[in-house]
Formats: structure tokens, C-alpha cells, sequence
């Protein structure tokens, strides 16, 4: 019975239809490489910018469940389409709440 609620308050997985293309998943799958292991450290601000930006991306789809507490969609457009994306392409799944 624990088993079947906590399936049933698993959040949905995202259609792989609505993934991002494959050719920009893998452009941010590489992003995201660089950022898990980067200190921060970029020369040009833009890029620090756009690293910083990836962490935040990969923090928030790990932990979007796909709705806000109230039961609305998330407010960002880009979640559901990098949630499919990371599915499509069995990387680990987000967390589920």
C-alpha cells in the first residue's frame, strides 16, 4: 500500500515529445557537464552568467515535481521541456517528492 502512494503522488513524468531537439539537449547535457564540476572561476562574465544559469536550471528541474504546491503548472517554460529531455535520454530522473 506504501508502495502504490507514493506512486500515486509521484509527479508526472514529462512526454519525451515535449523535449527540447536532441541536438540542444546535447548542447545543454554538455552545459550541464561543465557546470556540475565548475568552481566559478570564468574569466568573461557572460560566461560565468551562463554557468551560473545552468546550475540553477539543473538544481530546478531536479527538484520540480512539474506543479507549484497549489497545484498550478511551473511558472518556467523551459522546466517541462528539459524534464523530457532528461528522460528521453534515461539520464537520472529528478527527484520526486
Amino acid at each position: 500500500a506504501a508502495a502504490a502512494d507514493a506512486m500515486a503522488r509521484a509527479p508526472p513524468t514529462p512526454e519525451p515529445a515535449d523535449a527540447l531537439a536532441d541536438a540542444d539537449a546535447r548542447k545543454l547535457f554538455a552545459l550541464f557537464d561543465h557546470a556540475r564540476c565548475c568552481p566559478g572561476h570564468h574569466k568573461c562574465s557572460k560566461h560565468a552568467e551562463v554557468c551560473t544559469a545552468a546550475k540553477f536550471v539543473m538544481l530546478h528541474c531536479r527538484d520540480c515535481a512539474g506543479t507549484l504546491p497549489s497545484g498550478e503548472p511551473c511558472p518556467f517554460g523551459w522546466c517541462g521541456p528539459v524534464r523530457a529531455a532528461i528522460a528521453k535520454h534515461h539520464l537520472p530522473p529528478p527527484l520526486t517528492k
